[in-house]
């Protein structure tokens, strides 16, 4: 099972569209629409987050949307958070029923102020969750969060010492612990079996500073230079686009707003972000 090394988005990249909220409190995006938009934009990979949970789906309907990938061209990755073992055994099948090889793994405590993360139990859940891992071919890409510093992640993922165990290198997330993120891409691109390119800006609007998130190319993330680090730990995962998007003045101002971020963003990782393994193809967004 090797790593395809393509570009594409996380369900995150459409967060606001995803989300049920608008006037009849509905989510203006399905996971059958999320690739549709994917298929638009020429992309070749889409991870399905729990912002589109696929938990509830009916198998028929998770195979309907793998072949319907497949069919074009397009590779799917899974998503989920939380260390339920009941929920991740049912999400690794689901990841295997898509014919996906990756399942994208959030330890979040489940509070966005910063806990102390239980490792022990993740290990405990992982020890349990690794042989229908193994069954179904299906790696744990475990996402550097809040809740967990990046030498413990590393020193974890180093510890379990399974090809069936990784890391979701996301580039903004660790700024939290104040990392710097090229320092977080170097400590972890070892473990890298997917990879989360967010770019973001930091201000001083008063007093204390604010990290939001812009689109990719007008930040203070060097992507080129991530993308580099990561290729020379020898490691060439998906590359899949994630946004911070703060909300526009209304629901359907916001929705332009992060459609304009996504474009934005595809554009910039075509035109500006070139490998000597020619990792995307340099086409315009149609």
């Amino acid at each position: 099972m090797g790593m395809n090394n393509k570009l594409g988005i996380s369900s995150y990249a459409y967060y606001w569209a995803t989300k049920e909220m608008g006037p009849n409190q509905e989510s203006s995006l399905s996971a059958w629409d999320l690739l549709d938009k994917v298929v638009l934009l020429d992309l070749g990979v889409l991870q399905i987050c729990e912002n589109l949970p696929l938990i509830n789906w009916d198998r028929n309907d998770l195979e309907r949307l793998g072949e319907a990938a497949q069919q074009r061209g397009v590779i799917l990755e899974a998503g989920t958070r939380g260390l339920d073992l009941d929920s991740l055994r049912a999400y690794v099948k689901v990841t295997h029923t898509l014919g996906a090889h990756i399942l994208r793994l959030t330890p979040w405590s489940g509070s966005e102020t910063r806990q102390h993360f239980p490792l022990g139990e993740l290990r405990e859940v992982v020890d349990h969750l690794l042989p229908l891992c193994q069954e179904c071919d299906v790696i744990l890409a475990i996402e550097n969060h809040f809740d967990l510093p990046d030498q413990e992640l590393a020193l974890f993922v180093q510890q379990v010492d399974d090809v069936h165990v990784g890391v979701c290198l996301d580039t903004a997330n660790s700024v939290g612990f104040l990392e710097k993120p090229l320092k977080t891409v170097e400590l972890l691109a070892p473990f890298a079996v997917s990879l989360h390119l967010k770019d973001f800006v930091v201000t001083k609007p008063t007093m204390g500073y604010v990290v939001a998130g812009v689109p990719l190319g007008q930040g203070w993330l060097n992507a080129q230079e991530v993308i580099d680090v990561v290729h020379q730990a020898g490691r060439q995962p998906n590359i899949l686009l994630e946004l911070w998007v703060d909300p526009a003045e209304n629901y359907e101002a916001t929705l332009r707003k992060e459609e304009k971020w996504v474009r934005q963003s595809v554009a910039y990782a075509r035109h500006h972000l070139v490998h000597k393994q020619k990792i995307f193809e340099d086409t315009e967004v149609s």
